[in-house]
């Protein structure tokens, strides 16, 4: 909601446009506003049987506010990736098993969404397809071509050129990365794998991967673990946000190297990792249980044959 109102404050009073909110770039907002934005809708779509109770009133608000914050970024990789994990919640969220009621509560939220969002994109959807027209082919061309120029530095350089030296590296006259690029294209590499991969080199990409699907496993463990709950919830706004993240890297360096977002990043994947403890020692407890049970009746009948 924060970041709603910063935006509107940049469209309507401060004149910033594209609108950034609390952060120095639009695309920082949008990868920030996603990770929450997945959450949130989870929470919706799994929350109180009844439609419009007060904690789903919220989160509504919260929902309405954090989609608009992301489209309002006009970034491509915000919006593509938006779309994308609302699809993938929807498809988790009714993939899984869960009472009638609540399965229909889901597509009347569906339904509602479909039906708010038709008469937004008429005012959303020129600006939108007009940023995706006017997109310069230069900016892919040199995106492009910065891949090449980490692939080359990591070939080079098998433990990378060290953390954070890629604009150095990039830039220096004794190497010969930056023969292909402009200047203005010699900052750094969007995509986080090849920034990862010239960076720290092989070991440094497959700890990188290690990590981000080490999160995904633990997920996907819990949700299939869990009953019906508020944490089920949370844990599939949780992965769908790994996941996507896990994607947006393919586009944005932003998304697992800016502070404020990796922060935002690892607070919800240690809450998944601790749920996903939590829900191991319960289910250690409660065979332990069953155990002791059972060895409590045998001792019982056991007892009644001897006295037989």
């Amino acid at each position: 909601l924060y970041n709603f109102s910063q935006v509107l404050m940049d469209k309507y009073v401060r004149g910033v446009f594209p609108p950034r909110g609390s952060f120095p770039h639009q695309n920082s907002l949008g990868a920030f506003q996603n990770l929450l934005n997945f959450i949130i809708f989870a929470f919706l779509m799994g929350g109180k049987e009844k439609l419009f109770s007060k904690e789903n009133l919220l989160m509504w608000v919260a929902f309405g506010a954090g989609s608009l914050t992301s489209l309002a970024t006009l970034s491509r990789a915000t919006m593509t990736t938006m779309i994308l994990g609302y699809i993938l919640t929807i498809g988790m969220s009714l993939y899984l098993k869960q009472k009638k009621r609540k399965k229909k509560k889901k597509l009347k939220s569906i339904g509602i969404i479909i039906m708010m969002t038709l008469p937004g994109l008429a005012v959303l959807l020129p600006p939108i397809i007009h940023r995706f027209e006017t997109a310069p082919k230069e900016s892919g061309e040199s995106r492009i071509e910065a891949n090449r120029q980490s692939a080359h530095m990591a070939h080079d350089h098998p433990l990378g050129v060290g953390i954070n030296n890629y604009s150095f590296a990039i830039n220096s006259l004794e190497l010969p990365y930056a023969r292909h690029l402009k200047p203005l294209d010699r900052g750094i590499t969007h995509n986080i794998y090849y920034l990862t991969y010239a960076e720290l080199g092989w070991i440094g990409l497959i700890l990188h991967l290690t990590i981000i699907f080490t999160f995904m496993y633990v997920g996907i463990r819990f949700i299939l673990r869990r009953r019906d709950s508020p944490e089920r919830n949370f844990a599939i706004g949780a992965l769908t946000a790994v996941l996507i993240n896990a994607l947006h890297q393919n586009l944005e360096w932003v998304v697992f190297r800016e502070f404020a977002i990796l922060t935002v990043y690892f607070i919800i994947v240690g809450t998944l990792c601790s749920m996903d403890r939590v829900e191991k020692e319960r289910i250690r407890s409660e065979k332990r249980e069953m155990m002791m049970q059972y060895y409590m009746l045998s001792m019982f009948m056991k007892r009644r044959r001897k006295r037989r």
